[in-house]
């Protein structure tokens, strides 16, 4: 996953959309809402991706999803 996650970012900074890190929204790994998604801090690599990657499911819907999925297969 080397990368991915940089590029997801970047794509999702180019989209307007916020990421950010808080340890209020536990014991949930991620949350999303009005262009922002917030991920628990000091989540493992390949969790963090991948709650990201949920987060965006959320805010874009389940096109962008399997859209994404399949770019990082």
């Amino acid at each position: 996953m080397v990368g991915l996650r940089e590029r997801l970012t970047a794509w999702l900074a180019g989209q307007a959309i916020a990421v950010m890190h808080s340890v209020d929204i536990a014991p949930a790994r991620g949350v999303s809402s009005g262009g922002k998604i917030t991920l628990l801090p000091d989540l493992p690599a390949a969790q963090e991706f991948s709650t990201l990657v949920h987060e965006v499911a959320h805010l874009c819907g389940a096109e962008i999803y399997v859209a994404l999925a399949s770019q990082c297969a």
